[in-house]
Order: C-alpha cells, then structure tokens, then sequence
C-alpha cells in the first residue's frame, strides 16, 4: 500500500515516516506565515518548538517575542 502524505498543523507529515524532522529554518517560516495571519496560538506552538530547537537563535527570539506581545503575555516577551 503506497504512503499518503498528509498535513498536520500544516505542515506535511509523510505517514511513512513518523518522526519527521523539520528545521529551525522551516518552523520560522511556518511561525511567521502563522502571525501573518494572526493564529497567534499556533503560532506560539511553532516558536516554542523552534526555540527548543535552538535556544540562542535571535530569528527564533524575535518570534516568538513578537506573537507573546500579540497575545498579550507581556512577561513572558520580555524574557
């Protein structure tokens, strides 16, 4: 049976693969395509995870201080 692909929080998830691999790079961009759109709680999720990724990453930083503010959490962004 040939694999399908599907989207989880959209981004791809090849079903064959179950531990996919995404770089810092990829979850800045879907982060940022997120605020675009003001999903700031998936948002949130994706910078997290990039920031878990790589913790001094001033891409990663930014982000995720700016999706903080636009929810409100103004402690946590001034970290």
């Amino acid at each position: 049976m040939a694999s399908t692909n599907t989207i989880n929080n959209g981004i791809a998830d090849d079903s064959s693969n179950p531990v996919a691999s995404y770089t810092v790079s990829d979850l800045l961009t879907k982060t940022s395509s997120l605020v675009d759109t003001c999903d700031y709680e998936l948002a949130l999720q994706f910078a997290r995870r990039a920031l878990s990724m790589d913790d001094k990453n001033v891409g990663v930083l930014e982000i995720l201080g700016t999706v903080e503010i636009e929810m409100g959490m103004l402690d946590e962004a001034k970290e």
